[in-house]
């Protein structure tokens, strides 16, 4: 681990995923790394694609629910929950109300096991940190659950 993500008095390490550190911080520092501002869901989400999948790098692309509404620019492809292809291991879960211009910038988290019943999801800046969301198939449609009552998922995203 690079000294700037150990634990001290503005950060905690709250684990790995595929060696890239899941990171908190205990209030907004402001501080910027190479792939957004430090311990933000999308600095994560950044820094994973970029480090472990070799995309480029999505810094100042704009914020989380960008990675659903602006994908194709991303060099994403995006998928609408409900739709018929269903998550995959490292796809970028989008969480945001409805409504495009809702001024809420949404989370983001990656995909890391997906099970009949289950999509489970690591992200950053969140607590906890990593766990799963009910996934459920009706006929050729897959629907992921919401991270929380005002976060729904919208879809997920994945390297093209």
């Amino acid at each position: 681990i690079k000294p700037a993500w150990s634990n001290g008095p503005h950060r905690e390490l709250l684990g790995f995923y595929q060696g890239i550190p899941v990171l908190r911080h205990g209030w907004d520092t402001g501080a910027r790394t190479p792939y957004g501002e430090a311990y933000q869901c999308v600095e994560f989400v950044n820094r994973f694609y970029a480090e472990v999948l070799g995309h480029r790098n999505l810094v100042r692309t704009g914020h989380a629910d960008s990675y659903f509404y602006q994908a194709q620019a991303k060099g994403l492809q995006r998928f609408e929950n409900g739709g018929i292809t269903p998550p995959q291991i490292d796809d970028i879960l989008v969480f945001d109300p409805p409504g495009q211009d809702d001024q809420h910038p949404g989370h983001v988290g990656i995909v890391y096991q997906v099970t009949d019943r289950k999509v489970c999801l690591v992200q950053q800046n969140m607590v906890p940190w990593y766990g799963c969301l009910s996934l459920t198939k009706r006929e050729n449609t897959y629907q992921v659950g919401a991270i929380s009552q005002d976060l729904p998922c919208l879809g997920w995203a994945r390297k093209r």
